[in-house]
């Protein structure tokens, strides 16, 4: 119920002594003491800062998997099976990036910013983050010259990914490049998995193609990590709907 309503867009506020519950499901945690909140930040930021009011994963495991807070996390650190989070569902409207000469179809609510000529963003609402992380989509046309190929979608695409793990430092994994049409031009595309610094897992997709007169679409969405197949629904709504503004 708590993932619809906030995937609609929708605030809940909450107050609980359940502090396993927070980490798990919260967007935002405070400690109201007092009269006063006295403490506030991300699930992972404010219970692995906190050394009496945390969760019994953070107490139990902090020195050997710094900033996990559920056993969600404990077991993703150790390498075991973490049971699959509930599938989100998603309401999808269009979206007209008019700059780069796009439209397309997307989970709504998220906030546009246009303002660069060869860049547009969509970035989740804060009511809807989970674990701290929210859903970001990035498209972009860069020029090419008249001779670039296919084969150097590819090497750009694996720069791309070595810059993007720049990032990550605890953890970073890609897969193998596999070739896929965008916007009905000739392109790659890759998955990722990356480990922040506090333990946060992050998962994505970048999908670069030619397109005509000359340009480079490349198409970026990035997630927190244990939503990943939720929000690649949203990727599948974009790839199947992106066509160019005639």
């Amino acid at each position: 119920i708590l993932d619809a309503l906030t995937a609609a867009g929708v605030a809940v506020v909450m107050v609980s002594h359940d502090v396993s519950f927070c980490a798990r499901y919260a967007h935002r945690c405070a400690l109201f003491f007092d009269g006063a909140v006295v403490a506030e930040g991300t699930p992972r930021a404010f219970f692995s800062g906190n050394s009496f009011y945390t969760t019994s994963a953070d107490r139990m495991a902090r020195h050997i998997c710094p900033g996990a807070v559920t056993p969600e996390d404990v077991m993703a650190v150790i390498g075991g099976r973490v049971p699959p989070r509930p599938e989100l569902t998603f309401t999808y409207g269009e979206y007209t990036a008019a700059k780069l000469g796009f439209t397309f179809k997307s989970a709504v609510g998220y906030t546009v910013d246009d303002s660069a000529s060869d860049t547009y963003i969509l970035t989740e609402p804060a009511s809807a983050v989970r674990d701290g992380y929210p859903c970001v989509i990035t498209l972009q046309v860069t020029p090419i010259t008249s001779n670039y190929a296919a084969k150097d979608v590819q090497t750009d695409l694996a720069n791309y990914l070595k810059n993007l793990g720049s990032q990550y430092p605890t953890k970073w994994e890609t897969w193998k490049a596999a070739s896929k049409k965008l916007a009905g031009g000739t392109g790659y595309y890759n998955n990722y998995r990356g480990v922040m610094s506090d333990g946060t897992i992050v998962r994505g997709r970048v999908h670069m193609a030619i397109i005509g007169n000359n340009k480079l679409l490349t198409l970026h969405i990035t997630c927190p990590g244990w939503y990943n197949s939720s929000y690649m629904k949203i990727y599948d709504n974009i790839y199947s709907s992106i066509k160019a503004i005639q």
